[in-house]
């Protein structure tokens, strides 16, 4: 069985959040699976359930990698997102947009995602014509949520930095994304310390805006 990479639990103040970040695993357990919901309408926000969309496109052979749950203290689901290959899951309008925005870059790969504050959300990741790796980000009405490009861990601005050395005085950077749109300007880093992965969302000028520890974790999903 596929063993999957280091997912994401939350120690948000005051909300407790997890984030988990996971290569799919279809079952190979002996527990009887249970059945694929019907409806692929988006699960409500806050709700305990996985969204069908993302459960259907993750039972296409071949096309998912990755799936990430947050949850709040209560237990609510804040945010899922599924990594995965299928063209066909993503509005056309998103993936011109990306291009559009990046010219000369390709499509990489996609993530559906659905937010308790945004709706579904459509993400499209492009290798740019530099050699960089960027995100355009785009809600379900066709508007730009925002747009995330990787940069190098020297590149980060001075109080983030400041920020992650107070944090993880012993920490590597695995990877930092700046994150901008209409409303928000954050960078996004992930952090190695002390055996454990850390996921932290913070303002330019150092502000934390969430802080999750990355668990390990399995989704199993239905197939036919």
């Amino acid at each position: 069985m596929t063993r999957l990479p280091a997912l994401s639990a939350s120690i948000l103040s005051p909300a407790l959040a997890v984030a988990l970040g996971l290569p799919l695993s279809l079952g190979c357990h002996h527990e009887k699976p249970t059945t694929t919901p019907v409806d692929t309408a988006a699960t409500p926000a806050g709700a305990t359930g996985i969204d069908a969309e993302l459960a259907s496109i993750a039972a296409k052979p071949g096309v998912a990698t990755k799936f990430k749950l947050r949850i709040d203290a209560s237990g609510a689901i804040q945010k899922q997102s599924l990594y995965h290959g299928d063209a066909a899951a993503i509005p056309e309008a998103a993936k011109a947009k990306a291009l559009a925005k990046w010219p000369g870059s390709t499509v990489h790969r996609f993530e559906t995602e659905l937010y308790a504050e945004h709706g579904r959300v459509h993400e499209v990741e492009v290798k740019t014509a530099e050699g960089g790796v960027c995100e355009l980000a785009v809600k379900a009405d066709g508007t730009d949520l925002y747009e995330e490009c990787q940069i190098a861990a020297d590149q980060l601005p001075a109080a983030v930095a400041a920020k992650v050395t107070e944090l993880f005085p012993q920490g590597k950077v695995l990877e930092a994304e700046t994150k901008r749109g209409p409303n928000m300007d954050e960078l996004t880093i992930e952090v190695e310390s002390n055996g454990q992965e850390f996921y932290l969302r913070v303002k330019p000028d150092g502000t934390v805006l969430a802080k999750l520890v990355r668990i390990p974790g399995v989704f199993e999903v239905p197939v036919p």
